[in-house]
């Protein structure tokens, strides 16, 4: 009797887990790698109510071949497509280009989400955009996302100088290991989540040329909206405030000489110090660990005094380009970009009670203090 149980239940699993569950071939599926959001040009918009465009690539599936199915072995063309929808929302947008193709689309696999600037400047746009990206249980939380310093679509014109694919060369950007603190990174899920909150955050900025795109500096999103963009270093230093910086470089000069400091290492803490004359006062640290990269061929660094001194220009650049940033925040766009207001949340729950409801006020008026300590750890193999 149990050998006819386990028999039947292993025939049962077969018939269930054989085959194709929808019965639709692969060339008629169009699984999207990269979605671009735009709002209309003026110029472009044919009917008043269209307001979007939406941009979306997927796989020339045709070009899947008999060499292992990679894109280029046979049928011609392109390895990727792209096709550009106007609509009223984004879900007509989807359902004008399903209809158009004559496929069936799906979002689960997309990689990137781009957003023009001018899109992000409307704040009833991106209110509405959310509420779409929120609902859709078919996008992937775990692609990135970032803003465009133009048009969305435009970087989807751009042809890369090595990958062949444009979601294969904007996801290595955006993965890249080499140097992670230059390029800010934020997935789906993060911003839903942050927009869902209240709409302030820092994204991705990225810059389309011809062949390359630069992903590097921020959009400053304050209440659903864009209002203005960090620069490289300013994101950088950013990152360094906000806790978010794992490995980068900086470049002091010591004796008319560029020195490399190389960051593996960097932490931040943040301390509440009371009141002074009824403004909030905190101290943050900034701890950085790291090697000397590079230097002038002939000098010793095995003198304490020099490796003092080199560590004293590094603290000074880390603690200006912070107070930089702060000053940005804090004068310019009045938005509390590096968390003071979850950190009073978490620790110190008393005084946020008191302050939420004037955070924007309090935070322009706070006085913040930042303290760098570098550590050159190693110098390189020099004897």
């Amino acid at each position: 009797m149990v050998k006819r149980m386990v028999l039947f239940f292993l025939v049962l699993a077969a018939i269930l887990t054989t085959g194709c569950w929808d019965k639709i071939e692969i060339e008629r599926r169009a699984f999207i790698q990269v979605i671009a959001l735009d709002k209309i040009p003026e110029e472009e918009r044919t009917d008043q109510n269209s307001r979007y465009v939406a941009s979306f690539v997927f796989p020339n599936t045709a070009m899947l071949g008999a060499q292992g199915g990679e894109y280029g072995s046979g049928g011609g063309g392109e390895a990727s497509v792209t096709i550009s929808i106007t609509g009223r929302t984004l879900s007509q947008c989807a359902y004008l280009m399903s209809t158009r193709l004559g496929r069936v689309v799906y979002f689960n696999q997309a990689r990137i989400m781009l957003f023009g600037k001018e899109l992000m400047k409307d704040r009833q746009l991106v209110r509405e955009t959310v509420d779409k990206l929120a609902r859709d249980f078919r996008l992937n939380r775990r692609m990135y996302v970032g803003v465009v310093d133009g048009m969305a679509r435009d970087v989807l014109k751009v042809k890369p100088k090595v990958d062949q694919l444009i979601v294969g060369y904007l996801t290595g950007l955006f993965e890249d290991e080499l140097d992670p603190a230059r390029v800010r990174t934020m997935e789906a899920g993060e911003y839903l989540a942050a927009m869902r909150e209240g709409g302030d955050l820092i994204m991705p900025k990225l810059t389309p040329y011809t062949d390359e795109v630069k992903v590097a500096g921020g959009a400053i999103i304050k209440d659903h909206r864009l209002i203005g963009w960090l620069g490289e270093q300013e994101s950088v230093m950013s990152l360094l405030l906000e806790d978010e910086f794992d490995s980068g470089i900086f470049e002091v000069l010591y004796k008319d000489a560029l020195v490399t400091y190389d960051v593996f290492d960097a932490k931040r803490k943040i301390k509440y110090e009371g009141e002074q004359n009824g403004w909030l006062k905190f101290t943050i640290s900034v701890d950085v660990e790291g090697n000397l990269a590079e230097f002038v061929l002939g000098e010793e660094l095995f003198d304490s005094k020099v490796i003092a001194h080199i560590e004293g220009l590094i603290n000074k650049k880390i603690e200006k380009g912070t107070r930089d940033v702060l000053y940005k925040y804090q004068c310019h766009y009045k938005m509390d970009g590096i968390g003071l207001n979850e950190f009073l949340f978490k620790y110190h729950p008393r005084v946020w009670q008191r302050v939420k409801n004037n955070w924007e006020q309090v935070f322009c008026e706070a006085l913040i203090t930042v303290e760098s300590d570098a550590k050159i750890k190693r110098i390189g193999m020099i004897k």
